[in-house]
């Protein structure tokens, strides 16, 4: 298919939270809460293995405890100081929008909203869930967890709600309407959970710390089977080692956070169906302390190209670029994001600059044979190579 086109342009895309582009370019952006740092959002490319932005807001201090965090359905950020009671809202631009503070929590924990926007949080300290509907500012209802202590909550199969608990041990799945108690999980570990994550059907990982004597392990439940133990579990590391948060990245793998008995977070990567830690990431780019949430960035087509950033589109903010699309030559875009730059790479160690000239000519004539583009924009093409310095001595 034509389509119009820049120049050559020796320039590539950036994460740039002034752009926004940390929500907006591909779908392996990791954000990870930090408790102590001095509450800090890290964002982590799990591609790359590079930190490609962090939010800190001037109301947070190093005595703040940023635990919890979480994406609305319009893909604004949302993270829980469980300290000053606030749950602080981010725009898609990582812009600070406001500060909500629910009436009844004291202490916020884990958050999460359903598709329809209504917002559920869990209050460690008075152990309650609520249920809050943001455009009328109203708690719909709140329900009292008794022992639990509950930390992490999340939204499971059947669109249930499945809440993880520092005191009671176990895993509570609850009708999102109401409440009601539907199942209760537990491995028999005698450490808190402190993290869910969900894979196709009705599989779901819990990360459970551990405690004296127990080390921290991921356990494996099917929630066809309700209230049965889990299905796997293996420990991956020894106390006082734990680990905190889990989430499923796009790739298939699962991803948690290790903190080490100096404090020291590094990010895993996990295989869901071994457990074998496939990859330490983030190992000097990403300090971290403390008890963490982790979640991946949101899918997005806010180019409107048709391709989202789960599907590999690679920029979102620029409808030119996505797979499928021709790789134009001579340049530093990589339009079709498979990670290469195809064969007239410009950063490569040409020869001389003629020789960089012809592969560009010759891509071209391959392109415009194709339909893919025009011959005036092959020449346009060729034009900039020739004007261009690579491989000149």
């Amino acid at each position: 298919m034509k389509r119009s086109m820049s120049p050559l342009k020796f320039v590539s895309a950036v994460c740039s939270l002034a752009l926004g582009s940390c929500l907006a370019q591909a779908g392996d952006r990791l954000f990870v809460a930090n408790e102590k740092i001095p509450n800090a959002v890290r964002i982590l490319d799990t591609q790359t293995n590079s930190l490609v932005g962090a939010l800190d807001h001037p109301v947070w201090t190093t005595q703040g405890r940023g635990r919890y965090l979480t994406f609305a359905p319009d893909r604004h950020l949302w993270v829980v100081d469980d300290d000053s009671d606030g749950v602080f809202e981010f725009d898609t631009n990582l812009s600070f929008v406001r500060t909500l503070y629910i009436p009844g929590v004291d202490g916020p924990g884990g958050i999460v909203f359903d598709s329809e926007g209504l917002l559920y949080l869990v209050s460690f300290r008075n152990r309650t869930l609520f249920k809050y509907d943001l455009q009328n500012a109203q708690v719909i209802w709140q329900l009292e967890l008794g022992s639990l202590e509950p930390n992490y909550v999340k939204i499971g199969h059947g669109g249930n709600l499945f809440i993880t608990g520092n005191g009671g041990r176990r895993i509570e799945e609850r009708d999102r309407s109401d409440g009601r108690l539907i199942c209760t999980y537990s491995s028999g570990v005698s450490g808190p959970y402190a993290g869910l994550a969900f894979r196709d059907g009705t599989r779901f990982f819990a990360a459970n710390t551990g405690d004296v004597g127990s080390p921290p392990q991921i356990e494996e439940y099917d929630a066809s089977f309700c209230g049965a133990p889990p299905i796997r579990e293996a420990s991956i590391g020894v106390r006082p080692v734990t680990h905190a948060g889990l989430a499923m990245g796009r790739d298939g793998f699962l991803y948690t956070v290790r903190t080490n008995e100096s404090g020291e977070g590094r990010v895993l990567r996990i295989d869901p169906d071994s457990f074998v830690i496939l990859a330490e990431l983030s190992q000097g780019t990403l300090p971290l302390a403390g008890n963490q949430d982790i979640e991946f960035s949101p899918c997005s087509d806010a180019d409107g190209d048709g391709l989202t950033t789960c599907a590999g589109d690679c920029d979102d903010l620029n409808a030119a670029i996505h797979p499928g699309e021709a790789e134009l030559p001579g340049n530093l875009v990589d339009e079709n994001c498979d990670g290469s730059l195809g064969a007239c790479d410009p950063a490569t160690a040409w020869k001389n600059h003629g020789q960089f000239v012809r592969c560009v000519a010759h891509e071209v004539d391959a392109l415009v044979a194709a339909g893919a583009i025009t011959e005036a924009e092959g020449d346009l093409l060729i034009q900039s190579a020739s004007q261009s310095g690579v491989g000149k001595k």
